[in-house]
């Protein structure tokens, strides 16, 4: 793309600011639902941050996940799936939950629960306290338990994303309205319509 070239361009000798900039503009993409011009992009981005030194583990760590992320919304989760389990295979990847989070969702999408339970629950052990992206792994979690019926468990982990979202500074609104609408959704299939 135009804007691929002129980012190559202004940035030829700072791999690590052309990195985190076709991030910028593959999440651009991906939250817009075009995950077709997302991928090219975050494969850009991880080319580029082959070239960082020192390496940035975090920043890799985001673009795997949202690579794979993106790959899985396209229906290509052999590759999403080979592409996490080779990140996770490499050096310390118990720093990085993304990647788990990332897994965890792609293996529901495969219908591997008990894996992406395994998975999700590993990557809130890893994720600091205060991230933002607690609730949205505690909300996987009760989804994973709703794809197997287990409505209950779903209520109580979908209770903690509500928690988790609401003690956040700025409040996560998107993050709070899913988990309240997955929480009254549990709710009401344990026959609790009321609270629901």
């Amino acid at each position: 793309s135009a804007a691929e070239k002129r980012i190559d361009t202004a940035f030829a000798d700072q791999p690590l600011a052309r990195a985190q900039t076709l991030l910028q503009i593959a999440d651009v993409h991906r939250n817009l639902g075009d995950d077709k011009r997302a991928v090219p992009l975050y494969q850009s981005a991880l080319a580029a941050l082959t070239h960082v030194s020192p390496p940035d583990g975090n920043l890799r760590a985001m673009v795997v996940g949202d690579l794979a992320s993106s790959l899985r919304h396209l229906g290509r989760t052999d590759e999403a799936s080979a592409l996490l389990d080779a990140e996770i295979a490499r050096e310390r990847p118990s720093e990085h939950w993304q990647l788990f989070q990332a897994r965890g969702a792609l293996r529901i999408a495969q219908g591997k629960n008990d894996a992406a339970m395994s998975d999700l629950k590993h990557a809130l052990r890893l994720v600091p306290k205060d991230s933002a992206n607690r609730s949205g792994i505690m909300s996987n979690i009760g989804y994973a338990l709703t794809l197997v019926g287990d409505y209950p468990g779903a209520v109580t982990w979908y209770q903690q994303a509500v928690k988790a979202a609401q003690t956040l500074k700025p409040v996560n609104r998107e993050a709070l309205a899913n988990s309240l609408m997955n929480l009254a959704d549990a709710q009401s299939k344990t026959g609790r319509v009321k609270e629901a």
